[in-house]
C-alpha cells in the first residue's frame, strides 16, 4: 500500500513537473522515448569544446519519456535491456532531428541539451551518439545539498517505474550529468538523408 501511494505521488510530481516547463511530445510516433520544451539559458557559459551560449538564448531542452523507455528485466538493466533501449533511442533522435529541422519554432535552435543520471561510464554512449557531456558538480557543500534534490527525484522516476528491480544502493553510484549536441552534430547523426538537409 505505501509502495503504491508512493509511485502515485511520485508520477503526480513528474506530471506537474511536465505542464510546469511546458514540456510536449514532438513525435507522433508511440516508440519515441523522447519529449522536450523549449528554454532560455539563465547565464553566459561555455559548455565542452568551447562551445559558447549567450545569456537569454533559446535552447531546446530534451526529456525522457519515463513511462516509454523500457523496464528493466528480473536481472536490472541487462544486455537485453541495454540493446532495447539504444534501439529505441536512435530512433527517437532521427525523429527529434526531423523536427528540429521542420518545426519553424527551432529555426534559431544552435543548441540541444538535457540533464539526466547515469550510473555507469558514459563516455562509450556518448561517442556513439555524438554528443558531449560534463558532470554535474557541486563545487561546495551547498551546492552539493542543491544537486542532491534533482538526483534523488531522477532516481525515485526510476524507481516508479521500475518498483521491484531497482535496489536503493544503486542511487550512491548516479551521477548528473549534462549532455549536449550541437544542431549541426545531431543531424548528422541520423540514419534519414533528408535529415542533413538542414
Amino acid at each position: 500500500m505505501i509502495r503504491a501511494v508512493t509511485r502515485a505521488i511520485i508520477l503526480a510530481i513528474d506530471r506537474a513537473l511536465i505542464r510546469r516547463y511546458g514540456i510536449f511530445e514532438f513525435s507522433s510516433n508511440p516508440f519515441s522515448i523522447l519529449r522536450v520544451s523549449f528554454e532560455h539559458n539563465k547565464k553566459d557559459r561555455v559548455l565542452s569544446g568551447g562551445f559558447r551560449v549567450a545569456l537569454g538564448e533559446k535552447v531546446l531542452a530534451v526529456h525522457f519519456r519515463n513511462e516509454y523507455v523500457p523496464s528493466f528485466s528480473t536481472w536490472g538493466a541487462d544486455l537485453g535491456w541495454a540493446k532495447r533501449f539504444l534501439r529505441l533511442f536512435t530512433e527517437s533522435l532521427v525523429e527529434l532531428a526531423r523536427f528540429i529541422r521542420d518545426d519553424p519554432r527551432c529555426k534559431d535552435i544552435r543548441l540541444i541539451w538535457g540533464t539526466t543520471l547515469l550510473f555507469a561510464e558514459p563516455r562509450r554512449m556518448a561517442r556513439r551518439f555524438g554528443f558531449r557531456l560534463e558532470r554535474i558538480e557541486g563545487k561546495n557543500a551547498w551546492q552539493s545539498f542543491l544537486l542532491f534534490w534533482p538526483r534523488l527525484f531522477a532516481f525515485a522516476l526510476i524507481w516508479a517505474f521500475n518498483p521491484r528491480r531497482l535496489k536503493c544502493n544503486v542511487l550512491s553510484r548516479g551521477r548528473l550529468y549534462r549532455l549536449w549536441w550541437p544542431r549541426k552534430g545531431l543531424a548528422a547523426l541520423t540514419s534519414d538523408k533528408s535529415s542533413h538537409q538542414w
